[in-house]
C-alpha cells in the first residue's frame, strides 16, 4: 500500500564537490549535508520569495550571487556533517560560511542544487548509481 503523506524527515546525503588544481587534475570533496524535506509548492514558494526579494540574478555582482546561493542553499539545507575551518575547528552552518564554501569552491553550489534536485525529484537513483 502507498500513502500519500507528507515527509518532513531530512536527508542526510553527500555531496560531491569538485576542484581543478593548475594542473588540471580534479579533486572531488566529499561534504555531507542534512537536506530539508519540502513540498514542491512550498520549494517554488521560497524560491519564488528569494528571487523577488534579491533580483534580477544577470544583473547580480558576485557578492549579490554569493547571497542567493547562501539564501538559496539555507532553503534546501539545515546543516552539514564534518565541515572544518582553516584552523581545522568544526564550522558551523550559517549564511556566511555557506557564502565563503560557495566563493571559494565556485563548483560546490552547483553540487549543491544538483545534488538536491537529484535526491528530492528522482528518489536519489540517479546520485546512487553514480557513487
Amino acid at each position: 500500500m502507498f500513502k500519500l503523506a507528507p515527509k518532513n524527515a531530512p536527508i542526510t546525503w553527500p555531496v560531491i564537490i569538485p576542484e581543478a588544481d593548475a594542473d588540471g587534475r580534479v579533486t572531488k570533496h566529499k561534504v555531507t549535508f542534512i537536506f530539508n524535506r519540502l513540498s514542491r509548492t512550498e520549494l517554488d514558494r521560497r524560491d519564488a520569495a528569494i528571487t523577488t526579494a534579491m533580483g534580477d540574478l544577470d544583473a547580480m555582482s558576485v557578492e549579490q550571487t554569493l547571497d542567493v546561493q547562501a539564501e538559496r542553499a539555507l532553503v534546501y539545507c539545515s546543516g552539514w556533517q564534518d565541515v572544518r575551518g582553516p584552523d581545522n575547528d568544526p564550522l558551523e552552518f550559517n549564511r556566511e560560511n555557506l557564502r565563503s564554501l560557495f566563493d571559494v569552491y565556485p563548483a560546490a553550489y552547483p553540487a549543491l542544487l544538483q545534488t538536491y534536485l537529484r535526491i528530492m525529484f528522482n528518489g536519489g537513483e540517479a546520485q546512487q548509481k553514480n557513487s
